[in-house]
């Protein structure tokens, strides 16, 4: 494990010989905090390669989660369907977050309905957290000149834009994690309106 301050890191894969696509030679990395939570960085992983580092870190009588467990898990490929579930009972996340929908040209169709109800249905809280980029943009009425109205109207134009990409924060006290996404701003009138954005925060608890 390399160290950095309160923080380790440890390159878990590539570990095997084969690796022909080149989404399953991904580097995985396991991030660790000072108090032991820890966060799982996948790559563009198959299925098949998922599988494959059971495999291995399994070797000798070995118990797979000691290396490949984690709190937060940031998801494979954008949220392809193509995922190991055994691989997600080992990892056990409490919190997911999926890195998707930042191109508009998308034909994958990131994140999969089947990713998005079985990443954390093996948590080991009561209340897990999933976090989308793509639903942690926020968008604005585009404001159109008679000449883009037009165009909107012919189809040629879309009538919102984004104001805010889609960014998922983590921040750490060295002894817990916490995510959150921005999903707005405050109006004047709201009375904690000092606090500019409106945010949505795990674990609420």
């Amino acid at each position: 494990m390399l160290r950095r301050g309160s923080w380790g890191f440890s390159v878990l894969h590539p570990v095997l010989a084969d690796l022909r696509k080149a989404n399953n030679a991904s580097c995985v990395i396991r991030v660790e905090a000072a108090g032991g939570q820890r966060i799982l960085l996948t790559g563009d992983l198959h299925d098949k390669a998922m599988d494959d580092m059971i495999t291995h870190y399994s070797k000798g009588g070995k118990k797979p989660g000691v290396r490949l467990r984690a709190e937060v898990y940031k998801a494979a490929h954008h949220g392809s369907q193509h995922f190991s579930l055994p691989f997600l009972k080992i990892v056990k996340p409490n919190a997911a977050v999926i890195s998707s929908g930042d191109n508009r040209q998308d034909v994958h169709g990131h994140p999969r309905a089947v990713l998005m109800g079985t990443i954390t249905r093996y948590s080991r809280k009561p209340k897990p957290g999933v976090f989308s980029t793509e639903l942690a943009a926020c968008y604005v009425p585009m404001k159109l000149s008679k000449t883009k109205q037009k165009e909107f109207m012919d189809g040629d134009i879309q009538l919102y834009e984004k104001s805010i990409q889609g960014i998922v924060h983590l921040r750490s006290n060295k002894k817990d994690l916490c995510l959150g996404t921005v999903h707005g701003r405050r109006p004047p009138t709201d009375p904690l309106a000092n606090i500019k954005w409106k945010w949505d925060i795990w674990p609420e608890e």
